[in-house]
């Protein structure tokens, strides 16, 4: 499913090596190689994890959560993600490790690759890291067999927030009731993994702040506080709404941000004739 036309960034001009009715497999080389060209550039390389790197995973992790939110995946599970699912380390040209990302699959119809965890170094941000991670990861999934991506999104984290639903293609179709700390008002980000959900849902920042800044939105749509999560919740159950996009971060920390979903009706690429 895709998001309206209007707010995302032609695929053609996101990837220049897209081409409309291109081949899920073929799009999903090109940009595996296109990210480890990238990381290239930035004097990066990228390995899937062994074991005897759990502990640097653990300081690393631990380096850029609260104790106890870090603590909610134990040594003993990154054993089993490194030992039976996918861990991609990301290091710099002394070895150091600068990021990681965690992705398990399951026995599931969708053929699901699951995003547990993402991290990069504190020193590292805002180099756009987070984002080629998650497209190396999508194309390192659909080369395993994945054909769906799914992921469940802190609501208070705003950075992650703006990352899944801007820059990898992301939507929202639900939050998780369940009270239980760690998973209690996250987001349900679940999509198919082809070509154009990758390619044709990047959010083109310019067009969510017009929205913001114009008299109306279309007919239908709704731009909601994100800590809103009453009023998130009712338009996703009872009006089949999906989030598609976030206001972007200010450059400048701001105390005073508040960070604003937009929601809309998603497309159906093959409309019936």
């Amino acid at each position: 499913m895709l998001k309206p036309r209007s707010l995302c960034i032609p695929p053609e001009r996101m990837f220049p090596f897209y081409r409309a009715g291109m081949a899920d497999a073929d799009f999903f080389i090109q940009l595996k190689a296109a990210q480890v060209e990238r990381l290239a550039s930035m004097r990066l390389r990228y390995r899937l994890a062994q074991l005897d790197d759990i502990p640097r995973i653990e300081q690393l992790v631990f380096s850029r959560y609260p104790a106890n939110v870090a603590a909610e995946i134990s040594p003993f599970d990154t054993y089993r993600y490194v030992r039976y699912g996918q861990v991609m380390v990301v290091e710099d040209a002394s070895a150091a490790m600068v990021a990681c990302a965690y992705e398990v699959g399951y026995d599931h119809p969708d053929c699901p690759s699951y995003l547990l965890r993402l991290v990069v170094r504190e020193d590292m941000e805002s180099r756009g890291l987070a984002t080629l991670l998650n497209r190396l990861a999508s194309a390192l999934g659909y080369e395993r067999g994945a054909r769906a991506r799914h992921a469940l999104l802190d609501s208070t984290n705003q950075m992650s927030l703006y990352v899944h639903l801007n820059k990898v293609g992301s939507y929202f179709r639900d939050l998780v009731d369940v009270p239980c700390e760690g998973i209690e008002n996250h987001y349900v980000s679940e999509r198919p993994l082809n070509a154009l959900t990758q390619a044709a849902n990047v959010i083109n920042d310019q067009a969510v702040m017009s929205l913001c800044n114009g008299a109306q939105l279309p007919y239908g749509w709704r731009l909601v506080d994100a800590q809103d999560l009453p009023t998130i919740r009712s338009l996703l159950r009872e009006h089949g709404l999906r989030v598609v996009a976030a206001t972007p971060p200010p450059v400048v920390k701001n105390s005073g941000y508040r960070q604003k979903l937009l929601l809309t009706e998603l497309e159906n690429p093959h409309p019936p004739n």
